[in-house]
């Protein structure tokens, strides 16, 4: 379902016109984009649009046009496949981040990160200590989880946690924190792997720590199907309008497009 022309001319017009600063990080996110794309076609790896991203494509073509990042979902073993992968295949001026690149990124995912070109974030509570900038795409590994309040509980702790590691850093009880940190991730995880067989297998979330606790089912996703994005052909959902659904209920339907705030900018 894609907007009526004049609409989606308007709502470029107002958010991200040709030339500024967001339309300008949008497309510099994309070649991130049709660079992992590539390495991922080239060793049969499967990835799909997702989030925001997909809503983008589904409903505007492209990218939702006061959207500020790109996120991508990969099954687990397709995940461990890119991160061993990619460092070696990406563009020298790509860097993969995550918990074994960058000491102090503390999620559950990763980044490709493009480190020529520097970004300001409104928000840097959690990335002030990364060794790593640069404008970036967001990859979420997703696997077989227990139930959603495990979950969210789980979840809470992990982004508290987060901020305490942050908030620690440099000071004396820093390692103290930090240990106690990757204690508490380790031990989450245990109990999500111990109780996740509970529950059905069709059921896959974020891995921890992640904060995004809604399910996604493997029913909506697999087979993969194509979506086109800004121009390119992308992997996407076999079933975009239930998965959609099944995070963001009416999808289609436009926000209050006078409370919209970007959060980075060039």
């Amino acid at each position: 379902m894609t907007l009526d022309p004049a609409i989606e001319s308007s709502l470029r017009a107002r958010f991200n016109p040709p030339g500024s600063a967001l339309r300008q990080a949008q497309l510099k996110m994309l070649d991130i984009l049709v660079e992992v794309d590539r390495i991922c076609r080239r060793n049969n790896i499967s990835y799909w649009l997702s989030s925001g991203t997909l809503i983008g494509a589904a409903r505007h073509g492209g990218f939702i046009p006061w959207d500020d990042d790109i996120d991508i979902e990969m099954l687990l073993p397709d995940y461990k496949r890119f991160c061993s992968i990619a460092p070696r295949e990406l563009p020298h001026y790509l860097k993969l981040q995550n918990s074994s690149t960058d000491p102090m990124f503390l999620l559950g995912f990763s980044k490709v990160r493009n480190t020529q070109e520097k970004i300001i974030s409104n928000d840097t509570r959690l990335d002030r200590h990364y060794s790593i900038d640069g404008f970036f795409i967001d990859i979420f590994p997703i696997a077989p989880s227990a139930g959603f309040l495990l979950h969210k509980v789980s979840g809470k702790l992990a982004y508290w946690g987060m901020f305490a590691v942050n908030k620690s850093y440099g000071k004396p009880c820093g390692k103290l924190v930090r240990y106690l940190f990757d204690g508490m991730i380790a031990t989450l995880k245990g109990i999500n792997n111990i109780f996740s067989p509970c529950f059905s297998r069709s059921t896959l979330r974020h891995l921890l720590p992640s904060t995004f606790s809604k399910p996604r089912d493997i029913n909506d996703i697999m087979p993969l199907g194509e979506i086109a994005f800004e121009g390119h052909s992308f992997m996407a959902p076999a079933d975009i309008d239930s998965y959609l659904k099944h995070l963001y209920g009416n999808w289609t339907a436009l926000p209050p497009l006078d409370s919209i705030k970007t959060h980075t900018r060039l």
